[in-house]
């Protein structure tokens, strides 16, 4: 088996959260977690990949081209991605994974306490930042998964609504960031920035773990964070889906 990034852990319990509080079908081996939905949205209908054979490829490839979406995450092994390519998956973006070590007890003095923040608006903001492409039967589905995945909201209030948010899940090993976003016209005031040094600080002990964007790279490591692996999202070609079906 491959040797996997600090915080993998991590973000299979919150795939596996998300998919089960999805209403989605879980099944999980030793190389993969796979969440099968019926309504057509990524947080239901996804599979990330520990390691893989090539008879696997070929039953996603087959369940992907049944959906219009179906996201597959594979940490950059070249085998992997190379059997994905053949069975029919091409890239289609990548996420850095990125790291930032425990910072230890702060004084009391120097403690900004982070907020709790009411799941069903930190889960509007969060759909209206990364969701906006989908329906609305689709934008419910989604809100319903984080509202029940058990997951914590955290994030920042002003005049009492929500600015920022992002959700924290603890694991033995670190705590996991995710789907952390700050409202569309409190963008470029600091709230992001003040959000991550927050969770950090309520984090102490623990190394912080999160995903992002490439773009976002240069950002979080001016927070304090260093890149650690990578995670490609693939999906199915659409010029082979009809051979597929």
């Amino acid at each position: 088996m491959p040797e996997f990034p600090i915080g993998f852990d991590n973000l299979l319990a919150t795939f596996r959260a998300l998919g089960a509080a999805a209403e989605g079908s879980l099944t999980e081996t030793d190389d993969y977690l796979f969440c099968e939905g019926a309504v057509n949205h990524p947080v239901a209908n996804f599979a990330v990949i520990r390691n893989l054979n090539s008879n696997d490829a070929g039953m996603f490839a087959r369940h992907a081209a049944q959906r219009s979406v179906f996201h597959l995450y594979a940490i950059p092994t070249a085998p992997v991605n190379e059997m994905l390519r053949r069975a029919g998956f091409q890239p289609s973006y990548r996420m850095l994974q990125m790291a930032a070590p425990a910072i230890g007890p702060v004084p009391d003095f120097e403690t900004e306490p982070i907020s709790p923040i009411d799941v069903l608006a930190a889960a509007n903001l969060m759909i209206e930042t990364f969701f906006q492409r989908y329906g609305l039967a689709e934008q419910g589905a989604i809100r319903n998964a984080i509202c029940n995945s058990g997951i914590p909201a955290v994030g920042q209030l002003t005049d009492g609504a929500v600015v920022s948010t992002a959700l924290m899940h603890y694991n033995a090993e670190t705590v996991g960031v995710y789907n952390l976003c700050v409202g569309a016209s409190k963008r470029n005031k600091g709230f992001g920035r003040d959000l991550v040094r927050r969770i950090r600080v309520a984090a102490s002990e623990n190394p912080v773990i999160l995903q992002c964007d490439y773009n976002l790279g240069a950002w979080y490591k001016s927070l304090g964070f260093s890149e650690v692996s990578s995670l490609t999202v693939y999906t199915i070609d659409p010029k082979i889906r009809p051979e597929l079906l």
